[in-house]
């Protein structure tokens, strides 16, 4: 591309696109997609850290035309200033233990999320994936979830490819920085969710039976991040650790240190985990246990009796409160349109 002498660069930055359509004409759209082409073929071999760019290229170069050639031209000045990076191959990990970090950028260039994907094995990045949504997110709690039901999925077809040579994965690790996320995923989804509740089913249930494990990664420490945006210098180096296989290898941390779920879900009682979510949660010194609130709900005192406004002197503990949209005369109190079962 005749760039051997460009002034290289070790990070991607870009205007946000423009409103109005450039079109290219043939043989800029010809050029660009040639682009796309060859940066698809590194970033699917030795280079992760080209697939959210390469997927930002082939998505918008019949849109706009200057801004493409822009960004083909920095990528290129990119390359040339990170010539030396590459993947690392080694086995500073457990054969047994997969790690599968996902994450995603909420409202992309024409409002469609962008997932991010890494998976480690043994140590080392053997598959990674940057991709745009199907459909436009609602909240970032969705994206998220739907970029962590992606990750699991890919998972699994690892799992079971290793289980056909001979190494029987026990553990799998995935790893979620949206606490919302984590929650629908691990303890189920709510009224206010179940539009997408499938996927939070689905994942709830592999937890249920321990087939997965999942724990909450703070932004700061999630190497998928730099595979849903133009990355900075900070998730750029994420990701080149888990490119270099030097991701630290130590073992999980509890879930008061770093929010996972999985203990959570172990606390509840069971038959119990079906219906409880930790969002209804409260403490018994503040609104009373459950029981407390019930006996205090009698017929005919509906009116007077408000859940809020009832104390209880009781040891602490922790109540649950089951609601619903409509109010119900024989189980339940007018919540100004919900109801207490």
């Amino acid at each position: 591309h005749g760039l051997s002498e460009c002034r290289p660069i070790k990070t991607v930055t870009m205007e946000k696109l423009p409103t109005t359509e450039d079109p290219p004409t043939a043989t800029q759209l010809k050029e660009l997609q040639a682009h796309a082409g060859s940066f698809n073929w590194l970033a699917t071999r030795t280079r992760p850290d080209g697939a959210y760019w390469t997927s930002l290229l082939a998505s918008t170069s019949t849109k706009q035309a200057t801004w493409c050639q822009s960004l083909a031209y920095k990528v290129l000045r990119y390359l040339a200033g990170t010539i030396d990076e590459g993947l690392v191959m080694s086995a500073s990990g457990h054969a047994e233990e997969l790690r599968v970090y996902t994450d995603a950028g909420f409202a992309g260039p024409d409002t469609h999320a962008q997932n991010g994907l890494v998976i480690l094995w043994g140590g080392t990045l053997i598959t990674w994936r940057s991709s745009r949504a199907a459909l436009s997110a609602l909240s970032t709690a969705e994206a998220e979830l739907c970029s962590a039901a992606l990750g699991w999925q890919v998972a699994e077809g690892i799992r079971y490819l290793l289980t056909t040579v001979g190494v029987h994965v026990k553990r799998l690790l995935l790893y979620i920085d949206n606490k919302a996320a984590l929650t629908s995923a691990s303890l189920g989804s709510t009224w206010r969710t179940r539009y997408y509740a499938v996927r939070a089913r689905r994942i709830y249930e592999e937890v249920q039976r321990e087939a997965v494990q999942i724990e909450y990664c703070p932004t700061k420490e999630m190497a998928a991040d730099a595979l849903t945006k133009l990355a900075g210098p900070e998730p750029l180096a994420l990701l080149y650790a888990a490119m270099h296989s030097s991701v630290s290898y130590q073992e999980t941390t509890s879930s008061t240190q770093r929010g996972g779920a999985n203990d959570v879900v172990k606390s509840l009682r069971p038959g119990d985990q079906e219906d409880r979510h930790p969002a209804a949660t409260t403490s018994s010194t503040k609104k009373g246990r459950a029981s407390d609130v019930g006996t205090s709900l009698r017929p005919g005192d509906r009116e007077n009796n408000h859940p809020a406004n009832t104390t209880s002197s009781t040891k602490e503990g922790s109540c649950l409160l089951y609601t619903s949209d409509a109010a119900d005369e024989g189980l339940g109190v007018d919540l100004g349109g919900r109801r207490i079962i």
